[in-house]
């Protein structure tokens, strides 16, 4: 190239130096680009404003799906709900990269080992004898076209009446969520003696802080079985 460059300078043509010593055109006018060369690293995570995301987050949204019943998700089944459920801009590389150092790649049925210490439900139907003394609530999902992704419902449902006590919507709902709306129900209603609720295993619901809560409002909160819709069939009429 050197060569070359020397020819060219001194009134050579271009097209002639470069076919003369076997040069390829682009390689002449090729500009070398600063920075470090190589694809860039996976190593953030985007809401779907651009806004960052921190990996601890990433990790405890995982985590909480993977305690759902039946959610044994490998990385890219993992990428594929946090991208299209949650909106993330996320890359299979960066999921893969984070699962292998947080341990969540092997088998995730061991981590709802903690089953057996819930309240399950012992009869099919709710025995419901007054108004607002047996409630049932579930998370359903609402497609939102102009977002092109779905929204999370949290209705709370009285068995007695059908009565509809309370909805929350969000893209995301968390534990924090679930005690917030008790909160603001239990304030709405008197309630009787004896309160018993109903629901399915979502993380949302048998997280200790969501139990404890029940617990400390003297609520018997129970748990419907794995693969058995019927147990909470009001939620799903």
């Amino acid at each position: 190239m050197e060569v070359a460059n020397e020819f060219i300078l001194s009134g050579g043509s271009i097209k002639t130096v470069l076919k003369s010593c076997f040069i390829a055109r682009s390689s002449y006018y090729y500009k070398a680009t600063l920075g470090k060369s190589g694809r860039k690293p996976y190593a953030e995570f985007l809401n779907e404003e651009g806004g960052k995301i921190e990996a601890y987050h990433v990790i405890e949204t995982l985590k909480e799906l993977f305690e759902k019943p039946f959610v044994d998700y490998g990385y890219y089944k993992a990428y594929i709900y946090l991208r299209d459920e949650l909106g993330f801009r996320v890359s299979k590389h960066s999921v893969y990269k984070l699962m292998k150092e947080s341990g969540l790649l092997q088998s995730r049925y061991a981590i709802s080992s903690k089953m057996g210490k819930r309240n399950w439900v012992k009869n099919l139907i709710p025995q419901t004898q007054i108004p607002f003394d047996y409630w049932e609530f579930d998370i359903k999902y609402v497609w939102v076209s102009g977002k092109k992704r779905s929204m999370q419902v949290l209705t709370v449902l009285d068995v007695n009446s059908r009565w509809n006590l309370g909805q929350y919507c969000a893209f995301t709902i968390r534990k924090e969520d679930v005690i917030s709306l008790f909160d603001s129900l239990f304030e709405s209603y008197e309630l009787p003696t004896g309160v018993c609720v109903r629901s399915d295993n979502g993380s949302q619901f048998v997280a200790t802080e969501v139990q404890k809560y029940f617990r400390d409002k003297q609520v018997k909160q129970e748990f419907t079985k794995p693969a058995t819709p019927q147990q909470d069939a009001h939620m799903r009429l």
